[in-house]
C-alpha cells in the first residue's frame, strides 16, 4: 500500500503536533479526516493544503474528545468517505501545569477525558464498526509527563494510564487486528513548553517517520520503544 492509499483520522489537528502532523501526512499524498474543536482552524487547515497542492486529500469535521457522540459521528464520517480506516492519530490532550491542588477536581476530570477516555472510545467504537483491517491507533505521550521541573502529576497520571491501557489492551486488541501504539515525540516548543527550542513543525517531520514505521509494524511495535 503506497502513502496516496492510507487513510488516516486525526484527532487533535487544531494546534501543535496535530496541526503539523496533518500536513505532513497530506503532503505525503494520504488521505486525511482532520477533527478539533475550533472550525475556523479546520478551515485554514484545510485551505492551507489546498493552496499548497497537496498531493493527499483533507476533510475535516469538528468533534470535541469530552463529547462521545461527536467522535461517533467523526467516525462514521471516515467509514462513509473510505469504508474503513487504516489509522487513527490522537494528539489531543490537556495539560494541568500546577503539581497538586486539591480545588482542580473538576480539572482532572477534563484531563483525564481529553488525555485517556478519548482515545478509549475511539479504539473501542473501532473495534465494533470498522471491519476493513487492520487499523492502527497511536497515541502520544510527552516528555512533561516524566518527571522535571515542569511534571504536572495529573497530566503524568492520565499518560501514564495511556502507555499502560496501549501495553496491555495492546495484546487483547492485537488478535482482533487492532494495533496500539505509544509515541513520544520528544520536547517541542508549545504552550506547555514554551523555552523549548525544538519547534512543533520541526518534532513532526522526526514524528510522521515514526508513524510509517508503526504502520509497516504488527503487535509489539520497534518503533514505539525507541
Amino acid at each position: 500500500m503506497t502513502s496516496r492509499q492510507f487513510r488516516f483520522l486525526v484527532v487533535g489537528a487544531t494546534s501543535g503536533m496535530g496541526w503539523y502532523l496533518t500536513q505532513a501526512l497530506v503532503s505525503q499524498g494520504a488521505s486525511v479526516l482532520a477533527s478539533g474543536r475550533r472550525a475556523g482552524r479546520l478551515r485554514a487547515l484545510r485551505w492551507k493544503l489546498l493552496g499548497e497542492r497537496a498531493r493527499g486529500s483533507i476533510l475535516i469535521q469538528t468533534a470535541d474528545v469530552l463529547d462521545p457522540s461527536t467522535l461517533d459521528e467523526l467516525l462514521g464520517t471516515a467509514i462513509e468517505a473510505w469504508r474503513g480506516l487504516d489509522c487513527l492519530v490522537y494528539t489531543a490532550g490537556i495539560y494541568l501545569p500546577a503539581a497538586f491542588e486539591p480545588s482542580q477536581s473538576k480539572d482532572w476530570s477534563r484531563l483525564f477525558g481529553a488525555n485517556f477516555a478519548g482515545f478509549h472510545h475511539l479504539v473501542s467504537a473501532i473495534n465494533a464498526r470498522v471491519s476493513d483491517r487492520p487499523v492502527h491507533a497511536i497515541a502520544f505521550t510527552s516528555s512533561l509527563a516524566k518527571g522535571g521541573p515542569r511534571e504536572s502529576i495529573a497530566y503524568g497520571l492520565t499518560k501514564r494510564l495511556l502507555e499502560d491501557y496501549c501495553q496491555r489492551a495492546g495484546g487483547v486488541l492485537a488478535l482482533n487486528r487492532i494495533f496500539l501504539h505509544i509515541v513520544d515525540p520528544g520536547p517541542f516548543r508549545s504552550e506547555m513548553n514554551p523555552t523549548c527550542g525544538v519547534g512543533a513543525s520541526e518534532a513532526s517531520r522526526r514524528t510522521v517517520a515514526r508513524i510509517w514505521k508503526c504502520l509497516a509494524d504488527k503487535g509489539s511495535c520497534s518503533a514505539c520503544r525507541k
